[in-house]
């Protein structure tokens, strides 16, 4: 939100309804252009001749996690890396799973958490090498962080599609 001298603009983000999943993109939901201009011109027709709505899409800016995991021992790595990937994402964007959760612009992730929610998985026996990666809405990578908080609050965190899950065994790690 900001205003300028002449007169008030303000910009306010959209998200498609999620109830029917027919976005192109659940990660990352998006209305089309002719959906925000409609927007645009029906609140700008409320509005007084000092202000102007801008209707736009947020900006999604993708965790992404480059780690090593060992499952219990009778698990077949293949299955249980698709398995893993998934319970990511859902734990990452769970209104992207579940009709009943809200999206939250702004906020931030500490590698612990999910360092703890991996490890608590029961198929996971341990995980190690762990490093997280923010990506912006241009997507440019940065260096290893502990924590990762939107760049704006006009932004929210999403999981990245697939994340980099290898396979580890204890006789490798505990030489």
């Amino acid at each position: 939100l900001y205003s300028s001298a002449a007169s008030d603009v303000y910009k306010r983000q959209v998200i498609p309804n999620l109830k029917n999943r027919n976005t192109s993109n659940i990660l990352k939901p998006k209305v089309s252009s002719n959906t925000l201009l409609e927007i645009e011109e029906f609140l700008n027709k409320k509005s007084s001749m000092f202000t102007k709505v801008v209707a736009q899409n947020p900006d999604y800016e993708e965790i992404v996690l480059e780690f090593e995991v060992a499952f219990h021992k009778t698990l077949e790595f293949g299955f249980y890396q698709t398995q893993l990937n998934e319970d990511i994402k859902k734990f990452l964007t769970p209104w992207a799973h579940d009709e009943g959760r809200d999206i939250h612009f702004g906020g931030q992730i500490h590698k612990s958490i999910l360092i703890h929610f991996i490890d608590g998985l029961e198929y996971v026996d341990f995980v190690t090498n762990f490093n997280m990666y923010h990506k912006d809405e241009n997507g440019i990578k940065s260096n290893k962080l502990e924590m990762i908080e939107t760049s704006t609050s006009r932004a929210i965190l999403v999981s990245t599609e697939k994340h980099t899950i290898n396979q580890t065994h204890a006789n490798t790690v505990c030489q």
